[in-house]
């Protein structure tokens, strides 16, 4: 009966050993040694290769592009739009803000980044200003505080894929190490 105990318990040990051991999209050994962006504005972060580029808004955060170095016609697009006083849905966000997705005839499928439920908008034309016949996806996001729209340019490219799966969203609470 001893024996037959620790059996289980060194068979109990090593599972949980290798359930804590399990890395985390961002950490996968496929983005190892990618570059980090943070956007302190809106709380996120998000991991990219490092033969990709960001350009960015400045400190107010509200735009994101990451793309392969000198395509800036592939990659992502990241719109961040504060939503702390209006606390709009996602519903009332597009019937008062911007181009109504919720109500179109996009096909709309349930997602999730970074452990924060979404929707995934299929198809969108008029995304960007200086070609409104290219099509992207659009990634909704409601988040306590903002909106945050990720358009993907290239829907079938593995890269962008992957990068979305990278994307950690941190709280407001100042961590201290002392």
């Amino acid at each position: 009966m001893k024996k037959v105990f620790g059996l289980l318990l060194i068979l109990f040990v090593v599972l949980t050993l290798g359930a804590c051991a399990k890395k985390s999209p961002a950490q996968s050994s496929s983005v190892q040694g990618w570059k980090i962006y943070t956007n302190p504005a809106y709380r996120y972060e998000l991991r990219f290769p490092k033969d990709w580029t960001t350009a960015d808004s400045g400190e107010n955060g509200y735009v994101l592009n990451v793309y392969p170095e000198g395509q800036t016609n592939k990659g992502l697009v990241f719109k961040a739009y504060s939503n702390w006083q209006q606390k709009y849905s996602l519903t009332d966000f597009y019937k008062n803000q911007t181009e109504n997705l919720w109500s179109s005839d996009y096909k709309r499928d349930d997602m999730e980044v970074g452990g924060k439920k979404g929707y995934l908008f299929k198809a969108v034309k008029g995304r960007i200003a200086e070609n409104p016949e290219v099509i992207v996806d659009v990634i909704a996001l409601e988040l306590p505080d903002s909106i945050l729209e990720i358009e993907i340019k290239n829907p079938d490219d593995s890269v962008s894929q992957q990068i979305i799966k990278t994307i950690q969203f941190y709280g407001n609470k100042i961590i201290d190490n002392l």
